[in-house]
């Protein structure tokens, strides 16, 4: 089966509910079968516990175990490990008696292929292009993902932990500030192997700021903001296969989410897996698979995502300022054709549910942006 990997810095209240919520949908009738976590396998290696099992007792104070617990047992399960508290606590995981355990767990998370990958936390540090030098944008990462408990405390928002792509070697890095005072170059784990298992992934979700190319300039013919596009290069296989990318363009401000447990609140996340879950079924094989790799289908990924966001936020006001009216609106998705797909912002009616009407331009929930970029 296809297998999910969730890395998120989203803090308690701040959107780690909307990664919950797609882990929960994957245990309901539409969606069951269709991905495996792989903190929840069992692992041979590990005496048959799983990843989740094997998290080092010595580290349990650093990260937040999030669940649904008003929730029911199937949904209970969808469990996950948030890394918030890996800032303040960065020094500490360094320390002599605990120096290898970290590096050591988060190695194996990688250790298999990983079909789907969604990642969570403040994203930035993107290039406005290929040529724009390191310094303009982040001194080391040409993207990375990253959280802080103590936002707002100093306009470095430090001490913070995330993960990133060093911009010279082009190698996955956790990282995080070894002082809260301390400027300068992060205490860092290097995976140098880990983009190998990554590149099977096919769909990533960036729960995060600007995953998706927001700004096109006619003049040099160039997408700007385009972490989405760093990601999804460096995601891509030996064959030129590349992952959809799914998320928003320019700063999201979706509403605090109390974790996934207040029943008022609405996701996009469980809307999105149910729909994927809903096109995918009758496919052979690992359905999964088969719905992202169907090129003919690759539309109707899109446009779920779309309808899952529409669905969820598009009555929701916003204070976003033009042309973003209201929380929907910055949806997008970065196609595998490398296609920039925005919310439809004219729509009156949207198509909710698959199949769509891909003819239909006046209720499809995303509208393709007419340059590609190179």
């Amino acid at each position: 089966m296809a297998r999910l990997l969730i890395t998120t810095f989203n803090g308690p209240g701040w959107r780690t509910g909307a990664a919950i919520r797609f882990r929960c949908a994957l245990n309901t009738p539409a969606a069951q079968g269709l991905l495996t976590d792989v903190v929840d396998e069992p692992d041979p290696r590990l005496g048959g516990r799983t990843l989740w099992e094997a998290w080092p007792a010595q580290l349990q104070r650093v990260v937040d175990i999030k669940y649904i617990p008003a929730a029911p047992p199937d949904l209970r399960a969808g469990r996950l490990l948030a890394f918030m508290r890996f800032g303040p606590k960065w020094p500490q995981l360094h320390s002599l008696a605990e120096g290898a355990l970290l590096p050591e767990w988060l190695g194996k998370l990688y250790e298999k292929p990983v079909h789907c990958w969604i990642v969570g936390g403040h994203h930035h540090g993107h290039l406005a292009d290929a040529n724009t030098p390191p310094a303009t944008a982040h001194p080391r990462y040409a993207a990375m993902l990253w959280g802080t408990h103590i936002e707002g405390a100093d306009t470095l928002y430090r001490p913070y932990a995330g993960f990133g792509l060093n911009y010279r070697t082009r190698e996955l890095e956790w990282f995080g500030y070894r002082q809260a005072n301390r400027p300068g170059e992060p205490l860092v784990l290097r995976f140098p192997a880990v983009q190998a298992p990554l590149r099977h992934c096919r769909l990533m979700v960036i729960l995060g700021c600007n995953g998706i190319p927001a700004v096109f300039d006619p003049r040099r013919k160039i997408w700007l903001w385009t972490m989405g596009r760093t990601w999804q290069d460096w995601l891509t296989d030996d064959s030129g296969r590349r992952p959809m990318i799914v998320g928003w363009f320019n700063s999201k401000s979706m509403p605090a989410d109390v974790d996934g447990q207040n029943p008022d609140r609405r996701f996009a996340t469980d809307l999105f897996v149910n729909k994927l879950g809903r096109l995918a079924e009758g496919l052979p094989g690992d359905r999964f698979l088969a719905l992202l790799d169907d090129s003919a289908k690759q539309g109707q990924v899109v446009q779920c995502w779309g309808a899952a966001c529409w669905e969820a936020f598009h009555d929701l006001k916003g204070s976003l300022g033009p042309p973003y009216r209201n929380l929907w609106t910055e949806c997008g998705a970065l196609a595998r054709d490398r296609t920039v797909w925005h919310a439809n912002r004219k729509a009156k009616a949207v198509q909710k549910d698959p199949p769509f009407d891909l003819d239909n331009t006046k209720t499809l929930p995303l509208m393709k942006k007419e340059v590609k970029f190179t």
